[in-house]
């Protein structure tokens, strides 16, 4: 008998909090990326990481009601203890990264999730909190017919990973971190006879200047949007 459907997911790749930091009134302390830091100080850079969490986590409950399940999945196999995530979390899907690199944490993820009757599986991260929701919505539309769909950075990567089967080649020998991932994912694909489907081009949040990216785009967006929120809050838009 042929297993029902459980329809498309999307997993928001997030990183747990810092080890041994202990959390804020705010709620648990996370890492900041490490050009962020070093240009803005630790604690605006951790700041910043919250908000563009919490504006994925956001961006997962926007999706849900056009039929796309949301999930987040923790990096290094654990959750987050932590009050003030529990209200917004609630409705999402609480999974884990299981692997030493991205590929292996992405295959693995794709490979449960499909495993478990998803029919098409979408990987988000954390870094493009401004990402328009009509994106991802035509994401999940071409993943009806298309086996593989990616939303590149700005930067050489990418931001966006959907897929409708499990893909191991463009997993494999790639430069992550890199600005060659896109270019050499691309190859595979083109070498496996699988179409290029790309989403617009997006800036992934890495460094300073990614910051001063994101506030123009956001500059002039209407108080009642509800794009990054958290996001322009802390950088004092709208």
């Amino acid at each position: 008998m042929k297993r029902a459907s459980s329809g498309p997911i999307l997993v928001l790749f997030a990183r747990t909090p810092a080890s041994g930091q202990i959390a804020q009134p705010s709620g648990a302390v996370f890492d900041p990326r490490p050009r962020l830091a070093a240009a803005l100080g630790d604690e605006k850079a951790r700041a910043l990481e919250r908000a563009f969490l919490l504006d994925s986590i956001d961006l997962l409950h926007r999706v849900s009601p056009h039929g796309v399940r949301p999930a987040i999945a923790w990096e290094g196999g654990a959750g987050v203890e932590d009050d003030s995530l529990a209200d917004v979390l609630g409705g999402v899907e609480i999974l884990s990264q299981q692997g030493e690199d991205p590929g292996q944490r992405m295959s693995g993820t794709l490979a449960d999730l499909f495993a478990r009757g998803h029919d098409s599986v979408g990987i988000l991260g954390t870094g493009t909190p401004s990402l328009p929701l009509e994106h991802l919505l035509k994401a999940f539309d071409w993943l009806r017919d298309r086996d593989v769909v990616l939303g590149p950075s700005a930067q050489g990567g990418y931001y966006f990973l959907g897929a409708r089967a499990v893909v191991p080649e463009i997993f494999r020998g790639i430069p992550w971190g890199t600005d060659r991932v896109l270019e050499e994912t691309l190859k595979i694909l083109k070498i496996l006879g699988l179409p290029r489907v790309t989403l617009p081009v997006w800036r992934s949040v890495e460094g300073p200047e990614d910051i001063e990216e994101i506030r123009r785009g956001l500059t002039g967006l209407r108080e009642t949007d509800p794009t990054a929120r958290q996001t322009r809050r802390l950088l004092a838009i709208n």
